[in-house]
């Protein structure tokens, strides 16, 4: 284990500890430029642990190891951002398992996402009070401080043996696939997981070997050429149902092929956001998509395949960053200009942006001419009509900022 992945524990340790002792209650956000996890602590006790990579995969794998039969739909509407509590918490009432195996699923979760958070240089601590985490939770799943104590060693020694085996590099999150035929025989029956379908936690699971020993043995085919990674996209969340008509609803379904005007999409949790950009871009004939959940909103996005995206960077269900990099591995995007649209705005910003994919950069609130411009020169090629708009005249035109609508709570207490 590096000195930063120790410090970074060693931090976490005594903040969970400092919680425990004031019975705090509330998230404990651990961020980075390209990953975003958050820790759930109810009166001082862990509770459980998010992560915005693989939320809905890393669940799914714990419960297919320690409980399969559990049933993965909510049984009623639950305005919770925590629903995989509120999964286990119901299979336990209809007796598809036990506390044991509820504990052991958290467990799982916790631990990974603590490898993962634990391995960035630039993280940072931030602590968010809620006192809507006081209720509602089983003190038989939660965590005692011996127990977090017990997940924490565990993870160092997982970082320990990930730094051993040269791996620091690599994320056990990707997917490894292969780039030219290789012996079956060579691989121990190991090479049909190796397809793109898979990350290495999944294979780990699947074929009961530990994922740095999977790591270790694939690094020769990397250095061959034989085999590359990458990032796949995070299963649909069990509480995604029917999608309810919005005011996206009234977007036509057009092809990107044979759509007439452009169709932009904004990804961005504030709806001030897309009406700013609607106010600027509507007059030029443009039509705005608004996401305001990049995580419920990628099968919109998907389905009407925009022209053009901007994407805010901070988000309170999904990573800017991540959400760039997912859309450029995804083949029906990899030529979407993304134009990274946010408040923060710095040189390293704008240079992880640049390595995240991103084709542009614009800082809130966006400047109409400067939009303009930026559609224009990502679009213009596509749509002809946009080279003969008045841009000027259009620039000039005051946009009205629209207020921002009362946050609504986390959970229900």
């Amino acid at each position: 284990m590096t000195i930063t992945e120790c410090i970074h524990l060693k931090r976490l340790g005594e903040e969970l500890e400092r919680l425990s002792k004031n019975t705090d209650s509330g998230i404990l956000i651990l961020s980075s430029h390209t990953e975003e996890g958050r820790l759930y602590i109810s009166q001082g006790q862990l509770v459980y642990a998010t992560s915005h990579v693989h939320r809905v995969r890393r669940w799914s794998r714990a419960v297919d190891k320690y409980c399969p039969k559990i049933t993965r739909q909510l049984s009623a509407p639950v305005n919770t951002s925590l629903w995989e509590y509120q999964l286990l918490y119901q299979g336990i009432r209809q007796k598809e398992l036990d506390l044991t195996q509820a504990k052991a699923v958290i467990r799982r979760v916790i631990s990974e996402v603590l490898f993962s958070m634990s391995r960035h240089i630039d993280l940072n601590f931030h602590w968010e009070a809620d006192t809507a985490l006081k209720s509602g939770f089983s003190k038989h799943l939660s965590f005692s401080d011996s127990e977090v104590e017990k997940i924490l060693l565990q993870v160092a020694q997982m970082q320990t043996q990930w730094q051993t085996a040269h791996l620091s590099n690599l994320d056990p999150n990707l997917a490894p696939i292969l780039t030219k035929p290789v012996n079956p025989k060579a691989l121990s029956g190991l090479v049909k997981y190796l397809s793109g379908e898979l990350t290495l936690w999944d294979i780990s699971q699947k074929i009961q070997k530990p994922v740095v020993s999977i790591a270790r043995g694939l690094i020769p085919l990397v250095q061959k050429g034989l085999l590359k990674f990458r990032m796949l996209p995070d299963f649909p969340a069990p509480t995604e149902c029917v999608r309810e008509p919005t005011e996206n609803s009234t977007v036509k379904s057009e092809t990107s092929s044979t759509r007439q005007h452009p169709l932009i999409a904004c990804i961005d949790d504030s709806p001030v956001a897309a009406e700013t950009l609607k106010q600027i871009l509507t007059p030029m004939g443009c039509q705005v998509l608004s996401i305001q959940n990049p995580v419920k909103g990628l099968a919109q996005i998907a389905e009407h395949k925009p022209d053009l995206i901007f994407l805010d960077l901070v988000m309170p269900n999904a990573n800017g960053y991540i959400v760039c990099k997912f859309l450029r591995n995804a083949p029906i995007f990899q030529d979407t200009p993304v134009v990274i649209l946010t408040s923060r705005d710095t040189v390293v910003d704008r240079n992880y942006a640049k390595l995240a994919g991103a084709s542009d950069f614009l800082s809130k609130p966006p400047d109409p001419g400067e939009t303009l411009q930026v559609v224009r020169k990502h679009l213009a090629q596509k749509f002809p009509r946009l080279r003969t708009y008045n841009f000027r005249s259009a620039a000039k035109k005051p946009v009205s900022t629209p207020s921002e609508p009362s946050p609504k709570p986390m959970i229900n207490s």
